[in-house]
């Protein structure tokens, strides 16, 4: 309901998966949850790996470059990781109207279990109508950080969530 009613949601890791409708399992079996919020109405994949640092990237025409230039090479590096997800956009799964990809993983290992996630869009933002708050979603742990570009990449987050404010609709 705060969400419809204008106000945004940040979420990273836990905060992520939790915002969805479930995740798909190792076994590529999908697990809806009836206690996620579905905050984003979409589906969400495990990385499943735990405990390494993530470089991301984002396009030109990424909305958080309004707030900061991340060192001119719209790359940000070494983003604490443990066991995120990514959203499933253009995987069979239907892509929430107002889905925006925000950033993509920049990850050339080949995966030990489970998808490449090379390119896989694991930050991302949800706004469905102007009344409704925006949800920004985030696979990875951006947020202990105190300085540099990842702490410019939290904050990047929570501006872009406020300007994503619904618009104001008085009661009766």
């Amino acid at each position: 309901e705060y969400v419809r009613g204008g106000g945004s949601y940040v979420g990273t890791c836990a905060g992520q998966y939790i915002a969805t409708t479930g995740v798909y399992r190792k076994d590529g079996t999908f697990r809806e949850w009836s206690d996620y919020f579905a905050l984003w109405p979409g589906r969400s994949r495990d990385t499943f790996l735990e405990e390494i640092d993530f470089t991301m990237y984002m396009d030109e025409t990424c909305p958080l470059l309004k707030y900061y230039d991340f060192g001119g090479d719209m790359k940000v590096d070494s983003i604490y990781h443990c066991n995120g997800g990514y959203a499933s956009l253009g995987e069979g799964d239907p892509v929430p109207a107002g889905t925006e990809p925000l950033l993509r993983v920049d990850w050339n290992e080949p995966p030990e279990v489970g998808p490449s996630i090379d390119s896989q869009v694991c930050c991302w933002a949800y706004k469905p109508n102007d009344n409704s708050g925006r949800v920004i979603l985030m696979s990875s742990h951006p947020e202990a950080v105190t300085t540099g570009e990842r702490l410019h990449l939290m904050s990047s987050f929570f501006l872009y969530a406020i300007d994503g404010n619904g618009a104001v609709q008085a009661k009766g």
